[in-house]
């Protein structure tokens, strides 16, 4: 982008960032965005010179953010992740609250089967694992998403029987 004329620049960034959201009709993508590249347009949300562009993209998302986990921000929003862990045998995941909700739902009412969220519910993971799936599945940058607790140790957890992980918003 440095030998892009500036304008230039924040038009390009502006369209890539639109076409993460919506789609041809100006519809918005809901849970279903293209999020390919979205890390690496995330990535300047915090850099000065395309801060007009965070500013239009947040404000045109602003009818949707409560169907976000997070939108683009200057000074990117963390996504905490409160788990509950019950480190017994073996060591399980009991509740996932993001914004109050827990998103630990019966694998039944997972609307969005398509989603690679299901593959925990049948094998143990870590800690890193399971913030890695939530990264690409809910469509969050890793370094914008906390644990808590945040755990450096090798246990493998489980989600209980039945549980998958739903999708953090206010529907």
């Amino acid at each position: 982008m440095a030998a892009i004329p500036q304008i230039a620049a924040e038009h390009l960034i502006n369209g890539m960032f639109y076409e993460v959201y919506f789609d041809s009709k100006g519809e918005f993508r809901g849970r279903s965005l293209k999020s390919r590249c979205l890390d690496e347009l995330l990535a300047i949300q915090s850099v000065e010179k395309y801060s007009d562009s965070i500013k239009f993209i947040k404000r045109v998302l602003q009818p949707y953010k409560d169907q976000l986990p997070v939108i683009p921000n200057s000074t990117p929003e963390i996504l905490v992740v409160e788990l509950s862990l019950q480190k017994k045998d073996p060591p399980t995941i009991e509740s996932i609250l993001v914004k109050g909700q827990n998103l630990l739902i019966d694998a039944e009412e997972d609307e969005d089967s398509f989603s690679n969220m299901w593959k925990l519910s049948f094998r143990e993971f870590s800690l890193k694992t399971l913030k890695k799936t939530l990264s690409k599945e809910w469509h969050v940058p890793a370094n914008q998403i906390e644990l808590r607790p945040e755990s450096g140790d090798t246990i493998k957890y489980a989600l209980p029987e039945g549980k998958t992980i739903g999708y953090p918003s206010a529907e």
